[in-house]
């Protein structure tokens, strides 16, 4: 049970970083004003910080 929930979970931030990476990409297109790029972008690091740490804690999680 629990390895199936660690490939399920595993799965989701996998998703989810490929989510960022295009968000990422698409925020840098289409926002124009500096400052609201910048903001956008700090959230954007926010959220990849967060991914980051949920495969750190998904890597300690014995299989």
């Amino acid at each position: 049970m629990m390895e199936l929930l660690k490939a399920k979970v595993t799965h989701d931030v996998q998703l989810e970083y490929v989510l960022y990476l295009q968000t990422r990409k698409d925020t840098e297109i289409f926002i124009r004003d500096p400052e609201a790029l910048a903001a956008a972008l700090e959230a954007l690091t926010h959220r990849e910080e967060t991914v980051r740490a949920l495969v750190a804690a998904l890597e300690g999680v014995a299989p």
